[in-house]
């Protein structure tokens, strides 16, 4: 569950941030928060509105979208709020800097400068082996379990299942798509 707050400055009587919170606690909290925000609460007192509380994530980032768009963001010159995105937990909208982009050009030239680093990027990059086992634990975790109905003993997957009891998967797999009613593996 989630909440969609907004922060109201007090000398001004105007709404100056609006942001969403996995629960209301994040509505009062200062860290993690731009500079802007923090040179507002500087200057100014503040009060909390919970807009919305006890709701989906989803409903949330949609409010928050509508709300940074209904109140305007400052740094685009269409309102008061100090937001840098357009909201819902992306960094959509966000603008950066000349000075942050030269910022990030030095820091990833250096970086690339020192062989060390480059050796390490470089070995990263490099195509990662998948043992048999590693692929049938992924492959498990995403199959629905089944169970034999002659026994009715439990598998993990209807692969896993059929390998058991050395039938076909194709087989089987076969008939649980059409639905036939001749079918030993069911899902559970």
């Amino acid at each position: 569950m989630a909440c969609v707050y907004r922060h109201v400055r007090l000398d001004k009587n105007e709404v100056f941030y609006v942001g969403i919170g996995k629960s209301s606690k994040r509505a009062y909290c200062s860290y993690r928060r731009n500079r802007y925000w923090k040179n507002i609460v500087s200057m100014s007192k503040y009060r909390v509105d919970i807009m919305f509380d006890d709701v989906s994530i989803e409903f949330a980032k949609e409010k928050e979208i509508e709300f940074i768009s209904l109140y305007g963001r400052k740094n685009l010159g269409l309102g008061t709020l100090c937001n840098l995105t357009d909201g819902g937990e992306s960094t959509t909208g966000r603008i950066i800097s000349e000075d942050e982009k030269a910022m990030r050009s030095e820091s990833a030239k250096k970086a690339l400068s020192n062989p060390e680093t480059r050796k390490k990027m470089s070995e990263s990059g490099r195509k990662k082996v998948w043992t048999d086992e590693m692929k049938r634990k992924i492959s498990d975790s995403k199959s629905n379990p089944v169970f034999d109905i002659e026994t009715g003993k439990t598998f993990v997957s209807l692969r896993r299942a059929c390998e058991y009891f050395g039938e076909s998967y194709r087989k089987h797999k076969g008939r649980q798509e059409q639905g036939l009613k001749n079918i030993r593996f069911k899902r559970l």
